[in-house]
């Protein structure tokens, strides 16, 4: 049974949490402006069709700026985890 406190589940604070640590690092991530448009795009509800029709572009596009700004975000947190952990990862 999940506990709650003031009526709110526990968990809703972890996933603010994570949800603020993925906007930091996204912001701390080196993106082209195109790649940062299409994530906050993203992070509002948009879809890449709704994107490409915004920019005139087509979605394929979208689709490889989108993987891209992903595998950057993906990198820049595997590169902060290493230097916090010092390069060591625990299997406990």
């Amino acid at each position: 049974m999940l506990l709650t406190t003031n009526g709110v589940f526990s968990v809703n604070e972890d996933i603010l949490c994570l949800y603020t640590d993925l906007d930091a690092l996204i912001e701390r991530t080196d993106l082209s402006p195109l790649e940062r448009s299409t994530v906050s795009y993203l992070m509002k509800g948009y879809s890449l069709p709704d994107i490409a029709d915004h920019f005139g572009k087509t979605r394929q596009l979208f689709e490889i700026v989108f993987k891209r700004a992903v595998k950057k975000i993906v990198k820049r947190n595997d590169m902060e985890w290493e230097e916090w952990t010092g390069g060591r990862i625990d299997d406990d």
